[in-house]
């Protein structure tokens, strides 16, 4: 008994830092590698790519990237 509970201890406990780490790679996703593919297809049709422009994604777009 004492070990299912540690058992269900552990599973919250990585449910937690799976939560926490998908936040952190869609941080990074949105601060670093959108802005890049943003300039980069800028870039390619000619477009110029302002840094520091703000990209929102919805709930269904983070989805995806996470």
């Amino acid at each position: 008994m004492k070990q299912q509970q540690q058992l269900r201890a552990d599973i919250a406990g990585l449910r937690f830092e799976m939560a926490a780490l998908k936040r952190e790679l869609r941080d990074y996703i949105s601060q670093f590698v959108l802005p890049h593919l943003i300039n980069q297809v800028g870039q390619a049709q000619g477009l110029d790519y302002w840094p520091g422009v703000t990209i929102e994604l919805s709930r269904e777009q983070y989805e995806v990237i996470g």
